[in-house]
């Protein structure tokens, strides 16, 4: 969430001040790289996270799918900066990064602090707290 603070601080000085973006060509091939190891780690930690009910694997995988979103969304905006000239896409793009960042950051803290705080038992104990009273 502080990442996406100051993403949103950087983009809006940027587009007020009319920032330059640097070494485009590096930039894309981190990014794409980037993008790809988070796609291949996110659906792996996702895929054990659901198999195992792990929360903390479930969050690491939400956490790497935003970060190849964002990745991807980046890259999109260096193409379009590449293409056109108009670097202020950079800066729009990263407003949209950090909005993506805020949301994800607050679905990943509600569903942790409904796990944390016992929001509600899991059908089958409510079953078995309900029978075991109504002996």
């Amino acid at each position: 969430m502080a990442g996406a603070a100051v993403i949103a601080v950087q983009a809006i000085r940027h587009l007020l001040a009319g920032g330059r973006v640097n070494q485009i060509g590096i930039g894309m091939v981190v990014i794409a790289i980037a993008a790809a190891t988070n796609v291949v780690a996110s659906t792996h930690l996702g895929r054990v996270g659901r198999s195992t009910a792990s929360a903390a694997l479930n969050a690491d995988a939400a956490h790497l799918r935003t970060d190849a979103l964002v990745s991807l969304g980046v890259l999109g905006s260096l193409i379009v900066v590449t293409l056109t000239g108009a670097e202020w896409v950079d800066s729009a793009v990263g407003l949209v990064v950090a909005a993506v960042i805020t949301f994800t950051g607050m679905r990943i803290l509600v569903g942790s602090g409904r796990r944390l705080i016992d929001e509600t038992l899991p059908e089958d104990e409510l079953v078995g707290l309900v029978e075991m009273f109504d002996r």
